[in-house]
């Protein structure tokens, strides 16, 4: 089973938000990088996902982000429900949100080159 952690804890605008998005499921470069989109890539996704998502103890500042994200949330819930090999869990980071932006992607890349890490 592949194991995403999504941490959503670092102030980012949409498109910073797809971009990681992009970055963490490894989409391909045609990724139309809209919730439409990440909608058909989760719901095509093969094989067995969990997919952990770290909460920020407080909602982003800019209200348009926070929209997003809550958007964001919703298209996972549905896919969960469409796609049966995923499976979403929403969790509240617990260091409240202090962890360097790249950090879980590259753990994700350590797991896959064999690191451990």
């Amino acid at each position: 089973m592949q194991n995403i952690v999504l941490d959503f804890c670092m102030a980012m605008t949409p498109e910073g938000i797809q971009e990681y998005l992009a970055s963490v499921f490894h989409f391909p470069d045609y990724y139309g990088k809209n919730l439409d989109a990440f909608y058909d890539m989760l719901t095509g996704m093969g094989g067995q996902a969990r997919i952990q998502v770290l909460e920020p103890p407080l909602p982003p500042q800019d209200a348009g982000t926070a929209q997003y994200l809550c958007r964001v949330k919703q298209v996972l819930r549905d896919a969960e429900s469409e796609n049966p090999g995923i499976c979403v869990v929403f969790t509240q980071r617990e260091d409240g949100g202090r962890a360097a932006a790249g950090e879980n992607i590259l753990a994700e890349e350590g797991k896959r080159e064999g690191n451990g890490t």
